[in-house]
Order: C-alpha cells, then structure tokens, then sequence
C-alpha cells in the first residue's frame, strides 16, 4: 500500500489522469493494482496516453526493462496498493508516480516522483 499527499495546491492545468510507473526485474508483472481511477476514463484515449508516456520515457534515464504504466486519478490525497510477484523484493523495483498536465494549445508534460518500496 502505498499513500501519498500533494504538499502544494493542485495545479490549474493538471491532466485529471496521473500514471503509475512501475520497472520490474525480468519484466515481471505486477498485478492485483487498486486505485482510483479517473471517472470518465472509458472516454480517455488510455491507449494514446500511454503510448506518449512510453515514448517520453523511453527519452529518459532508466533501465532496461520494459515500463508498466497504470492510470491513478490526479488527486490531493491518493493511494493505491499491489502485488509484486514472489520472487521480487521490493527494493529491486522502481517505482515513479508520474504527473501529467496539459496548458491549453500546448502538449502533455509529465513530471517524475521517485517513490521508495522498503
């Protein structure tokens, strides 16, 4: 489980879907990931999303294994919990909560927070 609380005010332009990031050894899978999910998400292109993440991400620092991308509603307050394969500890995974947001006439922005599994 984890659980996280934005320290300033929501921002004006902020995507109403943020992304879970999760690189797992070997390309695990995680599965079993509760959260809340933006309302409306049916009529988000989740797909289209996705892919831009991927292709922005595939732009950073990261490891070699393949990202996987969960949508969590933008929120305040928020929390969602997982299950890690078994032969994974939690130390060996990384985990990013990403932030998106969208000025008008200008495309997605996606800021990064590192979140520590113990």
């Amino acid at each position: 489980m984890v659980k996280g609380k934005w320290k300033d005010r929501l921002d004006l332009y902020r995507f109403p879907s943020d992304f879970l990031v999760f690189y797992v050894p070997d390309n695990e899978k995680i599965s079993i990931v509760k959260r809340e999910r933006y309302k409306d998400y049916e009529e988000m292109d989740v797909k289209s999303l996705k892919e831009d993440l991927k292709n922005w991400l595939e732009k950073q620092p990261h490891s070699n294994w393949e990202p996987q991308i969960f949508d969590i509603q933008t929120d305040k307050q928020f929390q969602f919990s997982f299950v890690l394969p078994d032969n994974v500890k939690p130390s060996d995974v990384k985990l990013y909560y990403v932030h998106a947001r969208e000025e008008p006439m200008d495309a997605l922005e996606y800021w990064f927070k590192n979140i520590e599994l113990r």
